[in-house]
Parts: C-alpha cells; structure tokens; sequence
C-alpha cells in the first residue's frame, strides 16, 4: 500500500496537468469548429483553395461535416499526439529516475522486485487510460452540448484503438526507461520509436505497422469497428515487452 502511494505521488502532479491539458484541447477542438468552417468559406479562402491539389480541396470541404472533421481535427490529430505524449511523460523516469537518484536502492530494501515494478506499471497504465478517456468523453459530451452529429460507436472506437495503441507505446517506453538508465536518453529513445513507428504508417507496404495509423484510422468513419485482432496483437506484444523488461529488472544489480 505504502509502494503504491508512492507511485500515485510520484506522478500525480503531471497526470493532473495533462489530463487538464486533453480536456482543455478537447474542448478548444470542438468549440472552433464553426469558426474553421466560416474562415475557409470566406471569398478570399475559396480562391486560394483553387490553387492546391484536388485531393486536398476535397479534404478541407469535408470538415464542413462534423464525423470528419472530428477525424481530422481531433482523433487522428491533436488527440493520438496527446496520447504518444502521454506514454512518453509516464514512463521515461519510471525506472532511469530512481537509478540517477539511487533511490531504487532504497526500495529494494523494502520491497520485492515484483511490488515495485507493479506499482510503477499499474499506475502508469492507469494515469495514461484515464486521460485518454477523458480526452475521448469530454470531446463527445462537448460535442452534444453543441448540438454537433457525431455517432457515440465512432468516438469510442477510436477511444478505445488509442488507449491499446498507448498502453504499447508505454510499455516501449518503459522498457528504455529500465535499460538505458538515463531520463535524456529515455525520451530520445521514445521520441526515436514513435517517430519510426509514425513513418511507417505512411507508406502502403508498412502500414500495417503504423500503430498511429490505427489508432486514428478514417476506416472507423466507413464503418470498421475497433479491430479485435489489431487489439490482441497489442496486448500480446505489450505483455511481451513488459515481461521482458520485468526479466531484465528481476535480473539486474542494485
């Protein structure tokens, strides 16, 4: 109980700041909406949009519909960066912080190696699922509040896609937290990863890869649900990877 306190403590101050910061942007997402749609309509807006490729034209006059624009906007923008952030703020000092101040040392004398990393794990997961869906019900119930169209099913599947697809990039996270050993090191790693993992969603022969790809994918708008198979292979290789790293920390000297 004392361990998991601490955990709660240890990332209590940047859970609160970033769930504030996803409903703030949530809100902000849905309440500009109206105002987006008024600025591409303006004369000046039109004319310069007959400039650019007819793909892109066809993009921007979609937003004028609300599913769309909560695609573009929100669920496959501002709302799975969020999501990468969060992965990233959670897990790189998990373990490299406690290592630079010697207090892992500390715990070891209080604690098995399975309570302490639990602790770190569950609250990690934890505070990263809760701001995702506060992020992913706040929008919705602003949206309703607005009296905007967005089906409830379309919202919760990219909810539910994003806090899989999150709950892997943390573990990734906190495996190079334990491994290098070093908070700098840790964030550049993640930064390194996601930045990869993104690229590889960009292109048609690996984009089954690309979990941002999947957690925000248009398909939800045609229909797709939230992908069973895709959410068991995250959860396999989530498990796979944390398992690992809890071998590599049960093994290693302190």
């Amino acid at each position: 109980m004392i361990l998991s306190k601490k955990e709660y403590m240890f990332i209590k101050t940047r859970w609160i700041v970033m769930v504030i910061i996803m409903i703030g942007l949530a809100i902000m997402t849905v309440s500009i909406k109206d105002i987006l749609i008024n600025l591409i309509n303006t004369p000046a807006v039109q004319e310069q949009l007959k400039n650019i490729p007819k793909g892109l034209q066809s993009q921007i006059q979609k937003i004028s519909d609300f599913s769309y624009y909560s695609y573009s906007q929100w669920f496959d923008k501002t709302f799975i960066e969020i999501a990468a952030v969060l992965a990233v703020i959670f897990s790189f000092s998990a373990f490299s912080k406690e290592i630079e101040d010697r207090t892992l040392y500390i715990l070891h004398g209080r604690s098995t190696r399975f309570e302490m990393f639990s602790a770190k794990i569950f609250w990690g997961i934890v505070a990263c699922v809760i701001s995702i869906l506060a992020g992913g019900l706040v929008y919705l119930t602003v949206a309703d509040i607005l009296k905007y169209n967005l089906p409830i099913s379309q919202a919760m599947i990219w909810t539910g896609r994003t806090i899989f697809g999150t709950i892997f990039l943390y573990s990734i996270g906190i495996f190079f937290s334990l491994i290098l050993k070093d908070q700098v090191r840790a964030i550049l790693a993640d930064l390194a990863v996601f930045v990869g993992i993104y690229v590889l969603g960009i292109f048609a022969q690996t984009r089954f890869l690309g979990i941002f790809d999947y957690m925000g994918s248009i398909d939800v708008l045609n229909g797709s649900g939230i992908g069973i198979i895709q959410i068991a292979i995250l959860l396999i290789l989530s498990c796979l990877l944390l398992g690992f790293t809890y071998f590599k920390f049960k093994n290693m000297d302190i």
